[in-house]
């Protein structure tokens, strides 16, 4: 048997036997084994619950507004539209109160055509045209004049050119006794017979129409 106590120290030797009663002194560590194969992998766990939805973003400030683009081109000018429906006229109102007749005051020469004079009233005298005839064929013409005269020249035929209320009065010079034949006017005197024309004087005739009968009236004769 080995002599341990000339080897160690009393100290060693009393940390010794304390290692003792503690159970033994420690051996040294074992080498460490070899690693295991991988085990199979775990089946993979239940998903998660979805996160809470974030919070909306501020809206962004607006930009500023870009510059006004070009004026486009003019459109083509739209089709006329329909002309509408006339409306219907409207019923002719009352005929007003007729005014006062005006004075009319003529200078010079005025045409009346076709006028209508109603009761006028003619200061001074009415001055008729003399119109004198020609030939042996004429035609009776109160447009002429209201007075006519005629110097016969020869055996005579008049046309009667009157109208209804139209009048002349006819001047005839017969120096030589020549025929008239008239168109056949109702004679309102001298016994419903046609004048004697006198020889040495004109003989003056009233001649008128009244609708379409044409009448005649001897005026004088110089007898």
């Amino acid at each position: 048997m080995a002599d341990y106590n000339s080897a160690y120290t009393g100290e060693q030797i009393d940390a010794l036997i304390a290692l003792v009663d503690q159970g033994g002194v420690q051996g040294p560590q074992g080498i460490q084994g070899i690693q295991g194969e991988t085990g199979p992998q775990g089946p993979q766990g239940d998903q998660g619950d979805q996160g809470i939805q974030g919070i909306q973003g501020i809206q962004g400030i607006q930009g500023e507004t870009g510059p006004q683009g070009p004026q486009g081109d003019q459109g083509d000018q739209g089709i006329q539209g329909i002309q509408g429906i006339q409306g219907i006229q409207g019923e002719t109102g009352p005929q007003g109160p007729q005014g006062e007749p005006g004075e009319v005051t003529f200078d010079g020469v005025d045409t009346l055509t076709n006028k209508t004079l109603v009761d006028p009233i003619i200061t001074g005298t009415v001055v008729e045209d003399v119109f004198a005839l020609t030939g042996t064929t004429p035609a009776l013409d109160p447009s002429n004049g209201s007075i006519q005269t005629w110097t016969l020249t020869g055996a005579s035929t008049p046309t009667d050119s009157l109208s209804a209320g139209e009048a002349i009065t006819l001047i005839i010079d017969d120096g030589t006794a020549y025929e008239i034949t008239w168109p056949t006017p109702t004679w309102v005197n001298n016994a419903g017979a046609a004048p004697t024309l006198a020889t040495d004087v004109p003989t003056v005739i009233a001649l008128w129409k009244v609708s379409t009968t044409l009448y005649g009236a001897l005026v004088g004769d110089g007898s």
